[in-house]
């Protein structure tokens, strides 16, 4: 009903109805159905969006890049559970470089994830490439790794990699994602929103999240990662046609000819290809 009003009254509805929580903590459907419930390709309004990955596969992690609304991510993983690395059959308990690089490839040819602005991560194996990978999302300002070993080694306070810098944080266990959400829009430095901030906020489960988690161990700390300010404009593969190329040197010969300068050869850009989401799930099967 709530998605109903929001889609048929945008202008009254976001006067009434500004904020709405949902938790589905025991799945009794597929992720896939939940996440084409809460998704709004017209924009109607911002999803922040929480998962648990011990009722997700492969397909559905990738196709989270379908949703256009989304404005905020949480992936959690209980920490003692492994990612199969080929098994697509079976839930697919954690995220994985080459997951967050499908993200990546997908951002880059297909638009996805252009108005994510946080992401959160919870005991996942990922490696510090994957930083790279997600410099690619125009808009994600702020990642917080929780429990993640593999991105927490690579930083200390202050220091910046692959276009993100860490920022100490307040406390060991991260802030809900809604709280990191409202957090980053209030600090934005007059740059433009990615979405329109006066549009509802669906703040939607699935599955428990590492919040109400039991077993999280009190060694895990937070990393809190903020995009530089240089990182901000995100190359794409056409940029090279708007840089302004030098004409090459010209010599002249002992008979008074002008002759070009030879000098190395240039690399030229070739067109890639865009990579559809049925190709890149096609590189996981």
């Amino acid at each position: 009903m709530w998605k109903l009003l929001a889609t048929a009254y945008p202008v009254e509805f976001r006067q009434t109805s500004q904020y709405r929580s949902m938790k589905i903590e025991g799945p009794r459907l597929a992720m896939r159905d939940y996440l084409e419930l809460v998704k709004s390709d017209s924009l109607k309004w911002q999803l922040v969006l929480n998962l648990a990955t011990s009722f997700a596969r492969v397909p559905e992690l990738v196709g989270i890049s379908n949703i256009r609304n989304l404005a905020a991510l949480e992936v959690a993983t209980p920490p003692h559970v492994e990612t199969p690395e080929y098994d697509t059959e079976t839930p697919v308990m954690a995220l994985s470089d080459r997951i967050i690089r499908s993200w990546s490839e997908l951002a880059h040819t297909s638009g996805a994830f252009s108005h994510l602005r946080v992401l959160k991560l919870c005991h996942q194996d990922l490696s510090g490439v994957v930083l790279r990978y997600l410099r690619t999302f125009p808009s994600l300002q702020v990642i917080v790794a929780y429990g993640c070993p593999g991105i927490h080694s690579m930083f200390m306070d202050g220091l910046e990699i692959d276009g993100w810098e860490s920022r100490p944080g307040q406390e060991d266990k991260p802030p809900a994602l809604y709280e990191l959400y409202q957090t980053s829009l209030a600090n934005m430095d007059g740059e433009p929103p990615a979405l329109d901030q006066g549009s509802p906020i669906l703040d939607f489960q699935i599955g428990q999240t590492i919040q109400e988690s039991t077993r999280v161990p009190t060694i895990a700390k937070s990393l809190y990662l903020h995009r530089t300010k240089a990182a901000n404009r995100v190359p794409t593969e056409n940029s090279a046609l708007h840089k302004p190329t030098k004409r090459p040197r010209e010599e002249v010969s002992a008979s008074g000819e002008r002759q070009r300068r030879s000098g190395p050869k240039r690399a030229v850009m070739r067109d890639r290809k865009a990579k559809d989401l049925g190709e890149i799930l096609g590189n996981f099967l």
